[in-house]
């Protein structure tokens, strides 16, 4: 599958862009934040046509990352929800904002028919904004400590 060149996702304060290249220095200083570190672990430039992540800009910042990557949480099969944000970006809504971008753009898109969130026990952040977005809880993940959450995409 041939990737469009240029996809922007407009909320009304952010833009959503295909991470690239010159993204790889944010990326860094994201996954030194040791709650990123933790809870998400390595956060780059897709490699393969699996994984959709995008920058989050504000006022032409970078702010953050969202997007949805392959999961290794059930059967390998499904995708899953990931954001993070730069320390000075948090609180506000962002983190939400993003997230219902991407869900809205995901479910135009027909590629899936469903979401997945894994979320850790200690990323009461994580949780919250999970049940927000409208994710159900599916089941526990007792290896990781992670609860699995599923939100139906419509079509």
């Amino acid at each position: 599958m041939t990737r469009p060149s240029v996809i922007i996702i407009q909320t009304p304060r952010l833009a959503l862009r295909p991470a690239n290249q010159s993204d790889e220095a944010f990326f860094d200083e994201l996954k030194r934040r040791p709650e990123v570190a933790e809870f998400i672990g390595s956060i780059g430039v897709p490699d393969t046509h699996a994984d959709w992540v995008f920058t989050i800009l504000e006022n032409n910042e970078r702010v953050g990352v969202v997007g949805i990557v392959k999961s290794g949480a059930l059967d390998g099969t499904d995708v899953e929800l990931i954001c993070a944000l730069s320390e000075r970006a948090e609180d506000g809504g962002r983190a939400k904002e993003a997230c219902e971008a991407v869900i809205a753009w995901a479910a135009s898109t027909g590629r899936w028919t469903r979401l997945l969130a894994c979320v850790d026990d200690p990323n009461k952040r994580s949780q919250k904004l999970t049940t927000k977005l409208g994710f159900t809880w599916l089941r526990r993940r007792s290896h990781r400590n992670q609860d699995v959450f599923v939100l139906p995409l419509s079509r």
